[in-house]
């Protein structure tokens, strides 16, 4: 139940409050080396964001440098007549980015254990509509509007060191998918540059024990819990507290036996 309120909660996006609290912690904390790679920088929880579970979460966020360092040439505004499906950002950002993010999840891993995580990326998306008069080849003839979006890849769970190269080939294909619909979405608009990526993660808890035996294979422990007033659980279920009755099948509850 923790998990899905978890996730549940992240797919939401975050909200205005979040983002400019994400913004004020980039001016305060974003290293001025960031021309030579990608730097990441371990983020302060979010006050505008008080769910007891986002207490376990932590954010790791790093700038993408400019189209002017040769790795990342790519980040630059998408041509206009180019399909973003002919030239995806996200493969080769993941590509530049890889040894810096392994580190990252490494260093999780270290402090959790195992754990959940899920990588954000902040896109700029602008569009050009011509004013009607003057050199139609001059931008200065044009009114721009930019949009600016997060994208959030799926949660994975990485158990060692081992499933981090699987999560990311699944990152990428699932934030390639929605920078692709955004595209189609917002008619008119092309990808300008990422800005961001942020790597969220918590400690993965379940009632499965995951340990690595001698042999190095993985072996799994089970727990098991007994309800013995499994009515009696289900009491709060209304407002009115009364007693509730399961069905064996589905576990819905309900007020009387007959139902």
């Amino acid at each position: 139940m923790q998990d899905e309120i978890q996730e549940d909660d992240l797919e939401a996006g975050p909200g205005p409050t979040t983002q400019a609290h994400r913004e004020m912690q980039r001016n305060e904390q974003t290293p001025i080396t960031q021309e030579t790679d990608i730097i990441f920088v371990e983020r302060n929880h979010d006050p505008a964001r008080q769910h007891n579970n986002l207490r376990n979460i932590t954010v790791w966020e790093g700038k993408v440098p400019s189209s002017n360092n040769p790795k990342y040439a790519f980040n630059k505004q998408q041509a206009e007549q180019t399909k973003y499906a002919d030239a995806p950002y996200m493969p080769q950002l993941i590509e530049a980015s890889r040894e810096a993010i392994t580190g990252v999840l490494q260093e999780e891993l270290r402090r959790k254990d195992q754990i959940k995580t899920a990588l954000v990326v902040n896109a700029t998306y602008v569009n050009y509509k011509y004013k009607g008069k003057g050199d139609p080849t001059d931008k200065a003839n044009y009114e721009t509007k930019e949009l600016n979006t997060y994208h959030r890849g799926k949660m994975g769970v990485l158990l060692s060191e081992k499933d981090i190269d699987k999560h990311l080939a699944k990152t990428v294909s699932h934030i390639d998918k929605k920078i692709s619909d955004q595209l189609i979405l917002e008619s008119g608009f092309i990808l300008r540059y990422i800005n961001y990526i942020s790597i969220e993660t918590y400690p993965f808890c379940r009632a499965t024990d995951i340990t690595k035996s001698e042999d190095d294979k993985y072996v799994q422990k089970n727990h098991f819990l007994w309800i013995k007033n499994h009515d009696g659980l289900r009491f709060k279920d209304t407002k009115h507290h009364g007693k509730r009755y399961s069905c064996n099948r589905c576990d819905i509850s309900w007020s009387s036996k007959a139902t």
